[in-house]
């Protein structure tokens, strides 16, 4: 089949490794002009070029995916428009169980859950050198970056012990490194005993699963969704730092380290880039 894939590419982007997958499931990547299959749309920022499409090639399946509704932080989010524009498309796809749940209650909508493809980790069984590792955004409400900095300034670790990767900057003297690519990402994962992920709200984000299929023990909070979904219910404590800072100094590496590399496993099988490419070409 041929697929037009409209996304943000890069390292925060997901396109790309969709299209690879697809490509090594001998699907093609639609050529200027010729007629697609399919137009997936990963995001809101890319649906009215998808409708464009559709209007030029109207025998294509459109996809409309969802990422999330963040209602909870963003009020003012126009719903009716978002409604509008997601019953133009054929097929409603979202990343989690959640996000599903919040377009049936704010939308009324119908949507089929296909996860976001995870990057190229894996486990490759080196030394451990980082106590405490954080990858992503700080800012974001729904992050509660300070719960994990109010968590760690209990166990009195040197701030040089917990390494930080991301758009933003903590400040403070925090050893914070910025965005890295892929290849340093994957090495990051392969090099921390602990990842720490205080995310609310339903999406857990890529990091925590990417860190476990590297044998990386994630601590994740009780009050996400997402942990459930995922099987991650083992790593997950209470939000608060009391709870987090006891449940760190609790782990006995030795003994968990055989669920870690299951569960890593698992997810592994459910979202690495070839299956979430057959699951979207499944639903056309």
């Amino acid at each position: 089949m041929k697929g037009i894939f409209l996304g943000y590419r890069g390292t925060a982007g997901q396109v790309e490794r969709i299209e690879l997958g697809w490509v090594e499931n001998n699907n093609t990547l639609c050529k200027e002009n010729e007629t697609p299959d399919l137009i997936y749309c990963n995001d809101n920022g890319f649906y009215d070029l998808g409708l464009n499409l559709k209007n030029k090639f109207p025998s294509a399946k459109l996809i409309f995916n969802v990422l999330d509704i963040p209602k909870k932080y963003y009020p003012e989010i126009n719903l009716e428009d978002l409604k509008d524009k997601l019953k133009k498309a054929d097929i409603i796809t979202t990343i989690s169980k959640f996000s599903q749940d919040q377009i049936k209650e704010y939308l009324n909508l119908n949507s089929n859950i296909i996860f976001n493809p995870i990057k190229n980790v894996a486990n490759i069984n080196i030394k451990r050198e980082i106590d405490f590792l954080y990858i992503g955004r700080l800012y974001e409400p729904n992050k509660r970056f300070s719960l994990a900095l109010q968590a760690l300034s209990l166990l009195n670790i040197n701030k040089n012990q917990f390494l930080i990767a991301g758009p933003d900057d903590p400040g403070h003297g925090l050893n914070y490194i910025g965005c890295v690519d892929d290849k340093t990402l994957n090495l990051l994962y392969n090099k921390s005993k602990i990842l720490i992920c205080t995310t609310e709200y339903g999406v857990l984000g890529l990091p925590p699963i990417e860190a476990v299929i590297c044998g990386c023990i994630p601590i994740l909070c009780k009050d996400n969704p997402a942990v459930q979904e995922f099987k991650l219910d083992n790593f997950a404590f209470p939000p608060n730092p009391n709870e987090i800072a006891k449940a760190i100094m609790e782990i006995n590496k030795e003994k968990l380290q055989p669920e870690v590399d299951l569960v890593g496993k698992n997810l592994f099988n459910l979202l690495n880039k070839n299956k979430i490419a057959k699951n979207i070409e499944e639903l056309i």
